[in-house]
């Protein structure tokens, strides 16, 4: 089997289409000699930015990555998740406190692996400055 690993951008709506689509196609191979037919393979690797109010972090956070943290499922992942970091221009996740609350998803079968995280910067204060002098 060949891989091939594409980036997509755009309105979730579209994207959303285009992998049902491709999920949606079959492909000829020879198996044991025989002509047959196989579904097109889609195997998302995809990375979101998450946004919420800085006083949910904990609950955030104690929901998506539990006590592992967000570590990779497999440690030869660190240097794409570091690589990734840097190219963003966020942190690590710091600590954080684990919280007896989460919040109500469902994540069978699904590996979540923490990137990393950044403040905002204060608007607020950069809307003030802007008119201190006026």
């Amino acid at each position: 089997m060949a891989h091939t690993y594409i980036i997509t951008r755009g309105v979730k709506l579209y994207v959303d289409q285009l992998i049902a689509d491709l999920q949606a196609r079959f492909l000829p191979f020879k198996y044991k000699g025989e002509d047959k037919v196989i579904r097109l393979g889609v195997r998302p690797i995809q990375l979101w930015e998450l946004t919420y109010p800085k006083d949910c972090r904990d609950i955030v956070h104690t929901t998506l990555f539990g006590k592992n943290k967000g570590e990779p499922l497999h440690k030869k992942h660190s240097k794409f998740v570091w690589a990734i970091r840097k190219a963003l221009g966020v942190d690590p996740i710091s600590d954080y406190n684990l919280v007896d609350k989460e919040l109500c998803l469902i994540k069978d079968n699904v590996d979540i692996t923490a990137i990393g995280e950044k403040d905002d910067e204060d608007l607020l204060q950069k809307e003030s400055e802007k008119t201190e002098g006026i």
